[in-house]
């Protein structure tokens, strides 16, 4: 039963319009979905099989992952016939829209959720050149941060109270932003700021390093309090697209039918690079489970472990 789930999930996305394009949120028993539409199925764990509840399909095209918060569902889509972002929120359950944010410029990014230390919670999301916090409650803006990276493509990466940023074309910057703050906090709460970035995979923070791939593969390990560089270094023979992930304190990083194994810590050590059967696209950032990491590119997914 358990291989039938697997299965089944693997395979719905093929019904949207753009399967590369889909991302899942899973629950114990449900996952939300999103692609040209979303919807939600419920999982029955006893008979493996995945049973469509509801979808919505507004002629917008929904982008990154959909977050489940509380009694919300926060997604981002790009609305139709324009490269504006809004944020929406519907009840989990029914699919009924709670809130809305205005519109936004053009992102690739998922909204993320910072907890701080009042016990208070900001949904913060990065556009080009912006970074801004939201109330997961009514979806109202709080702050706003600008920085250099003129477009956004990776999500922001959060440590305690404070959101890492990345990316960038023409423009490239990383910078640190604590949240807390109202109205425009550019000038207050820009923590540091560098004219090197990500442009496309996600920020990786382990044990108190920043990771971040640049444009020709370029590895980069910063110091999350000033920004400092501790190694630049080029990945073997990779452009990932996808974004680092750390297990058994190991970094992996995937790329175009290739896995490089890299070593945590302040010194920059490759421990394997594996290539992958099909040659194919990895553009999905693999998932850790347990003693294992699941790697999909656009014909299989793999299963790796011991």
């Amino acid at each position: 039963a358990e291989r039938e789930q697997v299965t089944v999930a693997a395979t719905l996305p093929a019904f949207y319009d753009q399967p590369t394009a889909t991302q899942m949120a899973v629950g114990k028993s449900q996952m939300w979905i999103t692609g040209t539409r979303i919807g939600r199925y419920e999982l029955q764990i006893n008979t493996g099989k995945v049973v469509r509840d509801w979808s919505l399909h507004e002629l917008d095209t929904f982008i990154g992952k959909p977050y489940s918060a509380d009694d919300a569902l926060v997604y981002a889509r790009v609305l139709r016939g324009s490269s504006a972002i809004r944020i929406t929120a519907p009840t989990p359950k029914l699919g009924e829209e709670i809130w809305r944010t205005e519109k936004l410029p053009a992102s690739w990014a998922t909204p993320v959720m910072l907890s701080l230390p009042t016990g208070k919670r900001e949904l913060v999301f990065n556009v080009a050149k912006t970074v801004y916090g939201f109330d997961p409650q009514d979806g109202k803006k709080l702050w706003e941060c600008a920085y250099g990276g003129d477009v956004a493509f990776g999500s922001v990466t959060v440590d305690g109270d404070t959101v890492y940023v990345s990316g960038g074309n023409s423009r490239k910057a990383t910078a640190a932003i604590r949240g807390g703050g109202r109205g425009d906090v550019t000038d207050t709460h820009l923590l540091w700021e560098i004219k090197k970035a990500s442009k496309i995979p996600t920020l990786l923070i382990h044990e108190r390093l920043l990771y971040c791939i640049g444009d020709g593969g370029i590895a980069r390990c910063l110091r999350p309090a000033s920004g400092e560089i501790v190694y630049e270094q080029r990945l073997s023979r990779i452009y990932p697209w996808a974004s680092p992930v750390v297990a058994k304190n190991k970094i992996y990083v995937v790329g175009k039918g290739r896995v490089v194994v890299r070593a945590v810590g302040p010194d920059y050590k490759e421990l394997a690079v594996n290539e992958t059967i099909d040659g194919g696209r990895f553009h999905a950032t693999p998932a850790v489970d347990g003693d294992k990491l699941l790697i999909r590119s656009d014909t299989f997914l793999y299963c790796v472990g011991r």
